[in-house]
């Protein structure tokens, strides 16, 4: 499923599902805007897969996260990124490293996932 060549080091799987999540938003971000889905008022069928996907993608980098660093990812984790994507991933961030390194961690992570979407977001509206 990965490509054999990022087994080098103990996080590029976690990485690549980072990566994977950032392309997976940024398509969805194309089929919005093609789509013309920007201004619907109800959920639309390119939300709930951006929904699935995101709580899919997410489970997938903390299991890998947590492979890298030998732990075991709790229950409660699991299903608050189930519910709650954000929540869920401050939970197991927080079980899993100290409170100054879950902090930054889940600030980049949430962070990057805002920076890119936004950017990428504005430049398709400004090219469309």
């Amino acid at each position: 499923m990965f490509p054999d060549n990022l087994s080098s080091s103990k996080f590029a799987r976690r990485n690549f599902i980072y990566v994977s999540l950032l392309i997976f938003l940024c398509f969805g971000a194309i089929i919005d805007e093609f789509f013309g889905l920007w201004n619907a008022y109800n959920l639309t069928w390119n939300d709930a897969v951006q929904m699935i996907g995101v709580i899919i993608l997410t489970l997938l980098w903390q299991q890998a996260d947590a492979t890298a660093l030998r732990i075991r990812p709790s229950y409660t984790s699991k299903f608050l990124t189930v519910i709650f994507s954000p929540l869920g991933m401050a939970v197991y961030l927080f079980q899993s490293r100290t409170w100054k390194s879950a902090l930054l961690t889940y600030l980049v992570f949430c962070g990057g996932i805002f920076l890119v979407f936004g950017l990428f977001s504005v430049a398709l509206s400004w090219l469309f």
